[in-house]
């Protein structure tokens, strides 16, 4: 496995590519420039919200 590159950057969104295995995903992140939110915090609620964690 290959590590997270950052591809390109823009005022509001990151661009990534990874490759694992034979397959490469390419993704973009969007932020809001009125988010209270952090990034710790937004990674943390989706953790909390992930239905595969919660029907353990």
């Amino acid at each position: 496995m290959t590590e997270l590159k950052t591809i390109t950057t823009a005022p509001k969104s990151i661009k990534m590519k990874r490759k694992i295995g034979s397959t490469v995903y390419e993704v973009s992140l969007f932020f809001s420039d009125t988010s209270k939110e952090s990034i710790n915090d937004k990674i943390a609620r989706l953790i909390r919200n992930d239905p595969q964690i919660n029907s353990i």
